[in-house]
């Protein structure tokens, strides 16, 4: 991207390369000379950069992943997703008072990064479309934790995704229409062990499970990826915006170290505070 904006080639590459390395103290990393470790990428020219091979530490990258042998995940690495029993009443309105004014994570397409605006608890209900109820279960534990928030900027207009991919914890996260899809979604979720999951109404309109921990799948990696875009592709055809990862987006929406505002299991957190809200 920066060599088509102008860059001069070799200035860009030694950004990402010897100079990435030197930031973060990465020692005999980052150039090619004798003694240092031979992670390198190939390209027939300076202009499109297409990788033409890959080795790392001196080993053809793809001739090694053709080695690998795949295997079944164990029992223990199939069963990580087990909240607190909840229902429709988890996902409730009735949390929220009427005449009290509420935080709203505001997305903004391309984005991890997001703003902060404000509702009444009475527009609320008044605000589908527009405002949609966003919950984080723990599912490690059993422990009961439940943030229940409010989130604007994510188009669906139907339903809810959900997905045990919520970094840093990768507890549940569910956003959602009404409580009765979300609810619907989050008990698909701990029926396959984790993964990504579509509803509509309160109908399941696709699921990709990821049989790891609910982080990671064991199938091939073509057929991962199809699943992917398939389910993605779905998602936006139910109104998730452009410029909207329907997964991945809200994934970050619970990490509670980028600005502005996320939520965890444990309520909604003001990051440039970095204090939870009250």
């Amino acid at each position: 991207m920066a060599i088509a904006l102008g860059m001069e080639p070799v200035r860009a590459l030694r950004l990402a390369t010897i100079n990435a390395a030197r930031i973060y103290g990465l020692r005999r990393m980052g150039a090619v000379a004798p003694g240092w470790e031979a992670d390198l990428v190939v390209f027939d020219n300076l202009q499109s950069l297409i990788p033409q091979a890959v080795f790392h530490k001196g080993v053809d990258a793809l001739k090694a992943c053709e080695k690998i042998t795949p295997v079944t995940p164990n029992a223990s690495l199939q069963g990580s997703v087990k909240p607190a029993e909840f229902d429709v009443t988890t996902f409730s309105l009735s949390h929220f008072a009427d005449d009290r004014e509420y935080p709203v994570i505001t997305m903004l397409p391309g984005e991890i990064f997001t703003e902060k605006s404000t509702i009444m608890g009475k527009d609320i209900a008044l605000a589908s479309g527009d405002v949609y109820l966003i919950a984080v279960l723990e599912r490690h534990h059993g422990t009961g934790n439940v943030g229940l928030g409010l989130l604007r900027g994510y188009g669906l207009k139907d339903g809810a995704v959900a997905t045990t991919v919520a970094h840093d914890s990768h507890n549940l996260i569910v956003i959602g229409t009404s409580p009765e899809a979300m609810n619907a979604a989050a008990k698909e979720l701990v029926r396959v062990q984790g993964g990504y999951t579509l509803v509509k109404g309160t109908e399941v309109v696709d699921t990709l499970p990821l049989n790891i921990c609910g982080l990671m799948s064991s199938a091939p990696a073509e057929e991962l990826i199809g699943s992917l875009d398939e389910i993605a592709a779905k998602a936006h055809a139910q109104g998730v915006l452009d410029g909207i990862d329907p997964f991945i987006s809200l994934s970050f929406m619970a990490l509670p170290v980028i600005p502005k505002l996320r939520i965890t299991d444990m309520g909604m957190f003001d990051t440039e505070k970095f204090e939870f809200i009250k």
